[in-house]
């Protein structure tokens, strides 16, 4: 039996990536909505929202959805989109819940084009606030005047209200989390998952996107300073492999004098490390990228491969932080491509991910596209990637600047 709800969503949705609308947003938004799992929800109130559990950004559509126009629910899903690709979970880290939210929306509802806002949209003229500010000038500007009505006595409740953010709209859920991860490293998988959502849409949508738009998306992938090692760490700690006791996560399904350990989750997963050994490279920098990369190996008790690489592979052995002495096999030219095909072929291998370890002055283009992810740590300040990367999986980190 189909149900009236996932029909009014997925109607919104279709139209969306209709021809009649190829020349605005929509395509791309479409696009976006298409990597989120949907879900249904259970509010008269409440029309969808987002959350990022289990690895992925997941939609929530309630029965108050059907209460929309057509073009309200086009509003209310390109919103969704753009909290994902603004990255406002992850962002949100220790602000409160309540103002940022709020916040958030104020800064994407104005950008929404080709579509009707229902009563619940929030825009800055309501606020007499700037237009095309981030979510955290409005959030700083929101504290600000609550904090002004606070002292005139007429803060009380405002709070509240504000939470809400527009109560068409369903945050409840942004601080979910799952696997017994810590919030730095879901809000590091968000993030990354954000970053591939609108790689991919873009790409699909074939830039058919208007100048705000894509002002906007090119803002929030430079923005953030990124801290590589969360990544590098996410790639070491990969898969779950059970659970392990712990007192630093204390069991609270019991009472709090009765004091039982709790569990974390144990995760590993298969990393293959590559290292840049050719003339380009100096001594000093291939020590420095080891021994990041072995101190974050140190602290996840991985113990992934090691393959030297030139115009050749130079060795393969196993990378074991705590007994290893690193010998440098190589000092000829540069060709990384041999060092992937051979990842490829080699089944004993068959890595997750691949952390090559390289100065950047490697080969413009690779024949193939390796078939796992490759994290590209680029050492030497200012040093940049030679090599074309638009077709492969992969993250670019200068660990020296």
């Amino acid at each position: 039996m189909s149900n009236p709800i996932k029909e009014a969503y997925y109607d919104a949705h279709a139209n969306l990536l209709s021809s009649a609308n190829r020349h605005t947003d929509d395509t791309f938004y479409a696009h976006v909505l298409s990597y989120l799992k949907v879900n249904l929800g259970e509010s008269e109130d409440l029309s969808c929202g987002i959350k990022f559990d289990k690895g992925q950004y997941q939609m929530t559509v309630h029965p108050g959805f059907l209460k929309l126009t057509p073009k309200e629910r086009e509003f209310r899903l390109k919103e969704q989109a753009l909290h994902v690709l603004c990255k406002h979970l992850p962002r949100q880290g220790l602000k409160d819940e309540n103002l940022w939210k709020k916040a958030s929306d104020l800064s994407i509802h104005q950008l929404i084009q080709n579509a009707t806002p229902d009563e619940h949209a929030l825009f800055p003229k309501k606020f007499n606030f700037d237009e095309k500010q981030s979510a955290e000038v409005y959030y700083s500007m929101l504290k600000d005047m609550q904090g002004d009505e606070q002292s005139d006595g007429e803060g009380e409740g405002q709070g509240e209200g504000q939470g809400q953010s527009g109560g068409g709209d369903d945050h409840s859920s942004w601080k979910d989390s799952s696997d017994g991860l810590s919030q730095e490293e879901m809000e590091a998988i968000a993030d990354e998952v954000a970053d591939m959502i609108r790689d991919n849409a873009i790409n699909k949508s074939r830039g058919d996107m208007t100048a705000d738009l894509s002002e906007m998306l090119n803002l929030y992938k430079t923005q953030r300073k990124v801290n590589w090692k969360k990544h590098v760490k996410m790639s070491l700690n990969k898969k779950s492999k059970g659970r392990k006791s712990t007192w630093k996560k204390v069991n609270r399904r019991f009472p709090d004098d009765l004091m039982i350990k709790g569990y974390t989750r144990k995760f590993s997963s298969n990393v293959t490390i590559a290292v840049d050994v050719s003339g380009s490279m100096s001594n000093k920098e291939v020590a420095d990228g080891l021994a990041e990369v072995m101190h974050l190996c140190k602290q996840m008790s991985c113990k992934p491969s090691l393959i030297q690489i030139d115009t050749e592979i130079k060795s393969v052995e196993r990378f074991e932080p705590n007994k290893m002495k690193f010998g440098r096999k190589g000092m000829g030219g540069t060709y990384m491509w041999d060092g992937m095909r051979f990842i490829m072929e080699n089944p004993k291998l068959n890595p997750d991910t691949v952390i090559l370890i390289t100065d950047g002055m490697i080969e413009d283009e690779w024949p193939e596209t390796p078939p796992f992810k490759v994290i590209f740590l680029i050492v030497g300040k200012g040093n940049t990637l030679a090599l074309d990367t638009s077709n492969i999986n992969c993250k670019v980190f200068n660990i020296s600047d």
